[in-house]
């Protein structure tokens, strides 16, 4: 055993004590190496958050940009549209089609 600190923001301290109660060993053990359980798993190098655990509510209005919405294989000029349940990808059009809208169901758009 040599003299220091034990353990850091990426590693747990480690003691091991004998029956006298004299310190016989003192490591780290990497934090990296933790499994993780219940709404979260994995380790915390690699944590899945499990599916439906964050909920609206959980989540600021505005609090999520362009940069955290992934609708799979993202591409350039990729269009979205809420369609009255959930945010769905416009499917792409031909050559020479032109998208427009007939203002049904938005009145706000000027």
């Amino acid at each position: 055993m040599t003299s220091g600190s034990y353990g850091s923001v990426t590693a747990f301290p480690t003691f091991t004590v004998d029956a006298q109660g004299v310190l016989s060993f003192a490591g780290t053990q990497v934090v990296w190496a933790l499994r993780l359980l219940g709404d979260i798993t994995g380790t915390l190098g690699a944590t899945v958050i499990a599916s439906g655990v964050v909920t609206n509510a959980a989540i600021a209005g505005n609090a999520v940009d362009g940069t955290k919405i992934s609708l799979n294989s993202e591409a350039s000029w990729r269009l979205m549209y809420y369609d009255g349940t959930d945010w769905v990808r416009l499917a792409a059009g031909t050559s020479g089609q032109l998208l427009k809208s007939e203002r049904s169901g938005c009145a706000n758009l000027d």
